[in-house]
């Protein structure tokens, strides 16, 4: 169980969605999840018009099983299938905000949901653009100590797959 209180948001050290500064216009043009095109002023005084998937945030969990430190620490990773990448790929747990929802909450829950696993405390780690070219999306992520209640998620050393 999750044994720190949740923060108010977290210590992100980066703007909000709504700080458009450059933004001087915004359009719908495909009713469906949300992909807009927005007029923007450039810091060199020119205009344009970028495509922009919106998207609600993200918080993901760095899951080590053992300590982080140590000759081979473990990392817990998913494996799940990604349409754009062609197949499957290894993930660690992550997933979108709910409305309303506090990233820390998400992280727990996508934990939880993903691996079965909990997570004895968080503390945040960083937060990330994906891909700020052509999305707002910012996923919060927390390395933490862990405490498995079930295993249906693959365990695979660390070292193993990032040499």
């Amino acid at each position: 169980m999750i044994k720190a209180p949740e923060p108010d948001v977290g210590p992100w050290p980066i703007g909000t969605s709504s700080d458009l500064s450059g933004q001087v216009g915004s359009r719908r043009v495909y009713t469906g999840r949300s992909l807009d095109v927005d007029s923007v002023s450039f810091p060199n005084g020119t205009t344009g018009e970028l495509e922009m998937i919106r998207h609600s945030g993200a918080s993901a969990v760095l899951p080590f099983l053992n300590d982080p430190d140590g000759d081979d620490a473990e990392v817990l990773l998913i494996r799940q299938y990604r349409y754009a990448t062609g197949g499957y790929i290894l993930e660690i747990p992550a997933g979108r905000l709910d409305r309303g929802e506090l990233p820390l909450a998400c992280a727990s829950r996508e934990l939880k949901e993903e691996t079965g696993y909990t997570a004895d405390h968080l503390d945040p780690l960083m937060t990330i653009f994906t891909t700020p070219g052509f999305t707002d999306e910012r996923i919060y992520s927390w390395p933490g100590d862990w405490q498995g209640e079930t295993r249906i998620s693959r365990q695979m050393k660390f070292s193993t797959l990032f040499r």
